[in-house]
């Protein structure tokens, strides 16, 4: 009798811990007033950017007494057609090159949970999916616990096209090149 009892003493405190572990995971939301992600890149002219305009974000984020924090489900979506150049011709031909109406979204989705120190640089693996070739990457980020219910995620990850089977666009008859690698720089604000 006493084994049994010591028995649903031990399953009842790992369903009780295994619910306090998945209760500390927070979802978080993006803040799309205070958010931004631009695309970095150079040409045979000039260097350019590009702002997505709009996009989501989505995470769980578990932050201790000691502003570390446990991120998961980290996912962001953009739509191809919300990428916008300052001039309509450099939209449209990233609308082209990232072969918008066959595939209407870039994507990444966390595939581990990351550990990080608030302030400090981390990274979390995952697929990154853009005109429809998905590769598994690290995106590097840096966490800033700003407040209980304020999360501040940044960071860069260079791109290069050729590994999602993009041609670098071309304008001017060829005169302007630009160059297969990127960087995707972001500043994301989610909130509680």
């Amino acid at each position: 009798m006493k084994k049994l009892n010591f028995k649903y003493l031990i399953i009842s405190t790992l369903i009780l811990f295994s619910q306090t572990i998945a209760s500390a995971q927070t979802p978080f939301k993006l803040d799309k007033t205070a958010s931004k992600i631009t695309i970095l890149g150079t040409s045979s002219v000039h260097d350019w950017e590009i702002e997505i305009t709009e996009f989501d974000c989505k995470a769980s984020i578990a932050i201790d007494e000691n502003k570390a924090a446990s991120v998961s489900g980290v996912n962001v979506t953009c739509e191809v057609k919300d990428i916008e150049a300052e001039n309509r011709i450099m939209t449209n031909k990233t609308y082209k090159a990232l072969e918008g109406d066959d595939h209407p979204q870039i994507s990444f989705k966390a595939t581990e949970t990351a550990k990080a120190t608030s302030g400090s640089a981390s990274g979390i693996k995952g697929k990154l999916t853009i005109a429809g070739q998905s590769k598994d990457v690290t995106l590097p980020f840096t966490l800033t616990a700003e407040n209980e219910s304020t999360v501040k995620v940044s960071g860069k990850i260079p791109v290069k096209m050729s590994d999602f089977k993009i041609d670098p666009p071309t304008a001017m008859m060829g005169a302007l090149k630009t160059a297969d690698d990127i960087e995707i720089e972001y500043e994301i604000i989610l909130i509680k």
